[in-house]
């Protein structure tokens, strides 16, 4: 779970890098997804994860909520099966494990200055083209289904394919299938969009009163 959570955040943070060549259709698209991330000051949203690997009997199922709010405020609650937070300030990752009463710490640092943009899908698209060929697939669905290939080596030893849905009004993300070359599988399915709605700062405030420091893991 903790290279995943890795992987969507970096990947929503990254700032954006110069366009690599993609058709047409990619690129009036992209174009379309930054126009529509211009109008969204905040966003509200839950989300399920199932998780399917080798090492795992059964499916790992977990549910949570993401909170955003430009420029700079996010935070990813997971809600059950157990209660995690993570929120992302100053170029760092917060992990607050409420049962365990622990916190850790990740530094984003290195991936570039100022890597906030929370759901700036534009940015995302970006870090994937770089690093993916990105293929549109027409299908009976109003959704917009895209496939990305690896194409970088290092990019090609971690991941097999990623799928993404997203809604064709909004461009926000509705689904992401990632298969990985260790055979594990990761849907994260997102519901219950909301955007442009008041969300108070307290929401993104977190105390480590009360919590031991561990090792990020």
């Amino acid at each position: 779970m903790r290279k995943i959570i890795v992987f969507l955040i970096i990947l929503f943070l990254l700032p954006a890098f110069s366009k690599p060549k993609q058709d047409k259709e990619i690129l009036d698209l992209i174009k379309k997804i930054k126009e529509n991330y211009l109008t969204i000051e905040s966003f509200k949203a839950d989300f399920k994860q199932v998780k399917k690997s080798p090492l795992l009997k059964n499916s790992a199922i977990t549910y949570g909520k993401f909170y955003f709010k430009k420029p700079d405020k996010l935070l990813l609650e997971f809600t059950k099966p157990y209660k995690l937070k993570i929120f992302y300030k100053k170029n760092k990752i917060y992990r607050f494990d409420e049962k365990r009463k622990v916190y850790a710490v990740l530094n984003i640092k290195r991936h570039k200055e100022n890597a906030v943009n929370f759901l700036n899908v534009s940015k995302t698209f970006d870090f994937l083209t770089k690093y993916f060929v990105i293929k549109k697939v027409k299908t009976k669905k109003k959704d917009i289904y895209l496939i990305f290939f690896p194409k970088k080596r290092r990019v090609k030893k971690k991941f097999k394919i990623v799928e993404m849905w997203l809604d064709s009004e909004t461009f926000l993300f509705k689904k992401l299938h990632i298969e990985e070359q260790n055979g594990t599988v990761t849907d994260i399915l997102v519901s219950r969009v909301k955007t442009n709605i008041k969300i108070k700062d307290s929401v993104f405030e977190f105390s480590k009163k009360g919590y031991k420091k561990e090792k990020w893991q």
